[in-house]
C-alpha cells in the first residue's frame, strides 16, 4: 500500500529537522566540554540579539511568500525576485550597523566584553535573510527534499566552523572562542544558499516556473500598483508579530536574567554560568520535541492553504484536525518523558545534575509550542493572520 503524500512529505521534514535538531544539540556537549557554564552563557546571550534582529530583519516575509506561492507559483517567483534586492540591502547595511555599534549593544546588555561575540554575529544578519526567503518560496512549490538538503548542509558546516574556532581562538579567552561559536551561522548559511542556487541553474531541475510576457507584465502590475502589495505587507507584518514573540522572550531573558542574578548577590560570571545552564542546555533539551510539530506545520502549510484557496473545505478541516491530534498525542507523551525522566536527560547531555530542574519546569514547552505553532499555521492558511 502506497504511502499518502503528506506522511510521505512529513517523514521527509521530520527526520531532515530531526537531524539537524539532534547535531545541533550534540554539538552542545563539546562545546559546553570546551567554554564551560559560563561560555554556553556567553554564546546564548549573543545568539539570543542574533535571534531578535534577524526575526525584525526577515518579518513573515518567507511564511507569507510561501503561502502566496502556494496559491500561484508565477506570482510568488515574482514577488521573490522582486524581494530579493531590498533584502539584501537591508540585511548589508544591518550587518555593518552591527558591526560598528557592538559596543554600544555590549554596554546594553551589561557587559564590554561581549563587543567581540557580537561582532561576529554581523556577517550572519546579511546572508541568512536571504536565505530565508528563497527557503520560503521553495517551500510555497513544495520543493521539501531540496530545502531539508540544505538545511542540512547549513547545519554540518555551522557546527564544524563553530567547533574549529572554538578550539583555535580558545587561548585568546572564553569570549573570543563564543565569538567563534556564532560565526558558525554566516558559514552555514553561505554554502546552503549556494548550494540552493545552483540548483536554480540546473536545467533539469523546474525550480522555477515558466512565465510568459503576458503573465509577467500582469503580475508585475499586480506587485507594483495593485492591492496585492498591501495585502503581501499586511499578511507578513502580522505574521512577524506573531513571529518576533519568542526571539522577543529570549532577548529579554538575556537581558534582565544575568542582571538580576547579580543583584541578587552572585558575580557576573556566576549568574552568566546559570544562564547558560538553564538557556544553553536545559532549553534545547525540552525543544527537541517540538521537531515532529514544526514538521506538519512545515508541510501542511501549503496544502492547507490551496485547500482553502480552492474552496476544500472539508479537506481543509480532515487535515487541520489530524495535525491536532498528533500534536496533542505528541506534545503530552513528550511533556511526561521530560518531567519524569529529567534528572537521566541531564547526565546523558551535560554530564551532571545540573540541568535536572530547570528541565523538569520546563517540561510542559513541548505541548504548549507544538499547539501554539500548529493552531498558528492553521489561522495562517485561512487568511486568519491577526488573530495568531
Amino acid at each position: 500500500m502506497r504511502l499518502p503524500t503528506f506522511i510521505k512529505q512529513t517523514a521527509l521534514r521530520t527526520g531532515a529537522i530531526f537531524l539537524v535538531k539532534v547535531i545541533g544539540l550534540a554539538v552542545r556537549i563539546p562545546l559546553f566540554r570546551l567554554l564551560g557554564s559560563e561560555g554556553m552563557g556567553i554564546y546564548q546571550i549573543v545568539y539570543s540579539v542574533y535571534g531578535f534582529v534577524l526575526t525584525l530583519l526577515s518579518g513573515g516575509f518567507p511564511t507569507s511568500l510561501a503561502l502566496l506561492t502556494a496559491k500561484d507559483k508565477k506570482q510568488g517567483w515574482l514577488v521573490y525576485k522582486s524581494l530579493a534586492v531590498p533584502i539584501m540591502f537591508l540585511g548589508t547595511v544591518s550587518s555593518l550597523l552591527c558591526f560598528a555599534i557592538a559596543p554600544n549593544i555590549a554596554h546594553f546588555l551589561g557587559d564590554y566584553s561581549l563587543t567581540f561575540p557580537i561582532r561576529c554575529l554581523a556577517p550572519a544578519l546579511f546572508i541568512v535573510p536571504l536565505l530565508q526567503l528563497y527557503r520560503g518560496f521553495l517551500q510555497g512549490v513544495e520543493f521539501y527534499g531540496y530545502v531539508a538538503v540544505s538545511e542540512l548542509i547549513e547545519q554540518t558546516v555551522r557546527v564544524g566552523t563553530m567547533l574549529l574556532l572554538v578550539v583555535l581562538w580558545l587561548k585568546q579567552g572564553t569570549y573570543a572562542a563564543a565569538g567563534g561559536a556564532v560565526f558558525g551561522a554566516f558559514t552555514g548559511a553561505c554554502i546552503a544558499l549556494l548550494f540552493l542556487w545552483l540548483l536554480k541553474y540546473n536545467k533539469r531541475l523546474k525550480l522555477i516556473p515558466a512565465t510568459n510576457n503576458g503573465t509577467y507584465n500582469k503580475s508585475a502590475r499586480w506587485l507594483i500598483l495593485g492591492p496585492g502589495i498591501f495585502l503581501f505587507f499586511k499578511s507578513s507584518f502580522a505574521i512577524t508579530l506573531t513571529r518576533i514573540v519568542m526571539p522577543a522572550s529570549d532577548f529579554l531573558d538575556a537581558l534582565i536574567i544575568p542582571s538580576r542574578l547579580q543583584v541578587s548577590g552572585l558575580s557576573q560570571s556566576e549568574a552568566i554560568a546559570i544562564f547558560g545552564e538553564v538557556f544553553g542546555i536545559a532549553t534545547t533539551i525540552v525543544y527537541l520535541p517540538t521537531i515532529v510539530t514544526a514538521a506538519i506545520s512545515y508541510t501542511m502549510a501549503a496544502k492547507l492553504t490551496t485547500n482553502w484557496q480552492n474552496g476544500k473545505k472539508s479537506r481543509f478541516v480532515e487535515r487541520s484536525s489530524l495535525s491536532l491530534e498528533i500534536g496533542w498525542f505528541w506534545g503530552i507523551s513528550s511533556m511526561l518523558i521530560l518531567f519524569f525522566h529529567a534528572d537521566d536527560l541531564s547526565m546523558l547531555i551535560v554530564g551532571s545534575q545540573e540541568a535536572t530542574e530547570a528541565i523538569r519546569y520546563m517540561s510542559f514547552a513541548p505541548l504548549i509550542a507544538g499547539m501554539r505553532e500548529l493552531t498558528t499555521t492553521i489561522l495562517w492558511a485561512a487568511d486568519q493572520k491577526r488573530l495568531p
